[in-house]
């Protein structure tokens, strides 16, 4: 699992079938991925559950929500049917149980996983670009059924810890957990910026496209000739 690249997916709002089976193929959660087998938020239960999920993830940078996922043993099974949920629905949800106006996206993707086509549903939790912002955590504004366990109070604080979301018990507790994000984005930079350039024009997802520069290949002179038969042999295939 590289979690740098699964956070640079998410603030570009990578919400493609190539993002889902990047995500599926980590076999684990972290701060900003989090699986479920399967989501219910007809009850308040389940609404404070998924708006303190959301809440969490936003405050450590967003991150995704994979559904279709087994607990525990990362066994990507799906989901039984497509899910009666859309955007709005899931924004209004957070809406009501933290009184915030968080930016969540749902898409719905089927996968070919073990022999079958299997369907997942795939939540973008979206978050400020800018580090400095995350300094800024976003703070539950309402009380959603407070003298509930599982509820929500007004001022409560979520953050995402390596694969839970738990509520922030103080300041310095708060202050920590944001230098340890900035230290590592800190790192994180500078790792790219000392490695090797791509020689790719695009490198996104599984996608890897040589600029217009790159005129000849080597090796591999077999397949060469059966790839340009291939084309060449083809009047549907169109070659500029």
């Amino acid at each position: 699992m590289n979690i740098s690249r699964i956070r640079q997916m998410a603030t570009q709002g990578d919400m493609s079938t190539n993002a889902l089976r990047y995500l599926l193929d980590c076999h684990g959660e972290c701060e900003h991925l989090d699986f479920k087998e399967t989501i219910e938020l007809d009850s308040d239960y389940g609404c404070a559950c998924f708006a303190r999920d959301v809440l969490g993830m936003k405050n450590v940078g967003g991150g995704y929500i994979v559904v279709g996922v087994q607990d525990k043993t990362w066994t990507p099974i799906g989901v039984g049917s497509r899910m009666l949920f859309d955007t709005k629905l899931l924004r209004d949800k957070v809406r009501k149980g933290a009184g915030l106006e968080i930016e969540v996206d749902i898409v719905q993707h089927e996968a070919f996983i073990s022999g079958a086509f299997r369907l997942f549903a795939l939540i973008l939790v979206r978050s400020a670009i800018k580090r400095s912002k995350l300094r800024v955590p976003s703070v539950a504004r309402i009380n959603f059924k407070q003298n509930e366990n599982w509820g929500i109070r007004q001022g409560d604080i979520y953050v995402r810890i390596g694969d839970s979301t738990k509520r922030i018990e103080s300041d310095v507790e708060l202050q920590n957990l944001l230098d340890d994000l900035e230290a590592r984005y800190q790192e994180e930079e500078l790792t790219q910026a000392n490695a090797i350039p791509s020689p790719f024009a695009i490198e996104s997802g599984l996608f890897r496209l040589l600029p217009r520069e790159y005129a000849t290949f080597v090796g591999r002179e077999k397949y060469k000739s059966l790839l340009r038969k291939a084309v060449e042999g083809d009047p549907r295939a169109l070659v500029q």
